[in-house]
Formats: C-alpha cells, structure tokens, sequence
C-alpha cells in the first residue's frame, strides 16, 4: 500500500493516514528509510513497473472472460 501510494503521487502523510494503527507508530521509520533508499527514478521505475503489471493482469482478464465465452484467441484478436 505505501509503495501503490508513492507510486500514484499521494504524500507521504495521505499514505500513513490509510494504514493500521500499528503501522502507523513505525511511519517516522517508514518514512527515514523511504528516503534514504528510494530516489526519485526508482519511484519512476516502480511507478512503470506497476502500470505493466496491471495491463498484464487486464489481459488476462480478458483472455479467461473470452475463454469463458467460447472464443479462441485467435478470433479475439481479429
């Protein structure tokens, strides 16, 4: 959830606000290491990184509803 939160572009804060309250009494840590590993790029790269694996997980979806439907594959794809 923290990293979904950084990689859409939410505030630390806003992130912190969403979790269990026992999480929450680790953010001033959470937050010291985020900062301390996670650059800038490597935000950028995670935040692609996720947008692949939606569209990964859509086209399955996709294919099991087609399959589901009777449709081949190839006759989706045409």
């Amino acid at each position: 959830m923290v990293l979904s939160g950084i990689c859409s572009g939410k505030k630390f804060d806003q992130i912190v606000d969403k979790l269990s309250p026992n999480i929450r009494k680790k953010s001033e840590q959470i937050k010291e290491i985020l900062e301390r590993e996670m650059s800038q790029s490597a935000a950028i790269r995670l935040r692609t990184c996720l947008s692949l694996i939606q569209h990964i997980d859509e086209q399955i979806s996709n294919l099991e509803i087609n399959t589901i439907m009777g449709e081949s594959p190839k006759e989706v794809q045409r």
